[in-house]
């Protein structure tokens, strides 16, 4: 999920959350409404050019995350005067493609990725659209508990899924674009003297090697938590609200 839509989600909820709180704020609820219902179209855009560019032409642009090298000079007798700073660990890590010719399999791994992630951000923005608008309604904890609890749920699986999917879609289509399968060279040639006889392995001479990298985002579990406390909350309050209907 790219920063600019978690951006808009977090004015998103701060803007309804101040809402719920502030006498007399119809206005900011409708710019919330607003803010919702365009993040939802946005999504549906970006899922739809991203399914089309994917699935439906013959080049795709991914992210490929790569055995880490560090930069560095191998050819024999060559002699430099490197910086004062040394470098110790770290490198070039990844690596954004285009490439054509992918395989469906790949094709389809990285589109599911992505879809996941749009569908997360779409269920979350109907969750706040509801929220501001039962505010606007004077009801703001009408029927939305298990709503936020089922959208921290979707947010939490959702997180596991695109980075499980995505990362091996982008090891598959990095191993398609990248991976060496044979090489060969001149006899009496440096590079016959550089390689060797038996290795296909060129990451020490600077090629990008593709790896498995899967990242477990904490950061869905931290705010599926948050929801489900919310849910609860709600919870307790559409039962104070229902007692006050039934006073009144």
């Amino acid at each position: 999920m790219s920063l600019v839509v978690l951006l808009v989600l977090v004015l998103m909820v701060v803007g309804a959350i101040i809402g719920l709180f502030t006498a007399g704020s119809n206005a900011l609820v409708r710019v919330v409404e607003v803010a919702c219902l365009i993040t939802i179209a946005a999504a549906t855009l970006s899922a739809a050019i991203g399914l089309g560019r994917s699935l439906l032409t013959n080049t795709t642009t991914f992210e490929v995350p790569l055995t880490v090298h560090v930069p560095d000079v191998r050819i024999p007798g060559l002699m430099i005067v490197k910086p004062s700073a040394v470098i110790v660990s770290g490198g070039a890590d990844r690596a954004t493609i285009t490439v054509t010719g992918l395989s469906w399999l790949s094709r389809i791994l990285l589109a599911s990725g992505s879809l996941v992630q749009v569908a997360v951000t779409i269920v979350i923005a109907v969750v706040v659209l509801r929220l501001a608008r039962n505010v606007r309604a004077g009801k703001p904890f009408d029927g939305l508990s298990r709503s936020l609890i089922q959208c921290g749920v979707v947010l939490f699986v959702g997180a596991l899924l695109w980075s499980v999917v995505g990362g091996i879609g982008s090891y598959a289509a990095g191993r398609e674009a990248l991976e060496i399968h044979g090489w060969g060279a001149d006899e009496g040639t440096l590079a016959a003297q550089l390689l060797g006889d038996s290795t296909t392995d060129l990451s020490y001479f600077g090629w990008p090697a593709p790896t498995l990298f899967i990242t477990l985002p904490f950061w869905p579990l931290g705010i599926a938590s948050a929801l489900a406390l919310l849910g609860a909350a709600f919870r307790t309050g559409e039962r104070l609200q229902k007692d006050t209907e039934g006073l009144i």
